[in-house]
């Protein structure tokens, strides 16, 4: 078996090292990071989605079905067939 003094000096290693690994200036770093990686995966992760579907959506032909679309709610011009005289002209 080991003696007690080695025991002690083993443990006051071990107690130092968790005193290093639980600082909350590491901690707080390690936050940090994690944060900071992980938005930068977001941000990267979203890029690559919008490009896929930016390219397959740009295969498709919206123009005409938007434009279909569209004259579906514009009114049709009223043509108003009323000759006008010269004399009507004048009186303006």
């Amino acid at each position: 078996m080991t003696s007690e003094p080695e025991i002690l000096e083993q443990l006051q290693r071990i107690n130092v090292r968790l005193d290093q690994l639980t600082s909350h200036k590491r901690q707080y770093g390690r936050e940090f990071l994690l944060g900071f990686l992980r938005s930068l995966g977001y941000t990267f992760g979203t890029l690559i989605i919008l490009a896929i579907s930016y390219y397959f959506l740009s295969k498709i032909n919206f123009s005409q079905m938007f434009t279909d679309y569209i004259k579906q709610f514009m009114p049709k011009p009223i043509e108003i067939n009323v000759p006008f005289s010269e004399t009507l002209l004048d009186q303006l």
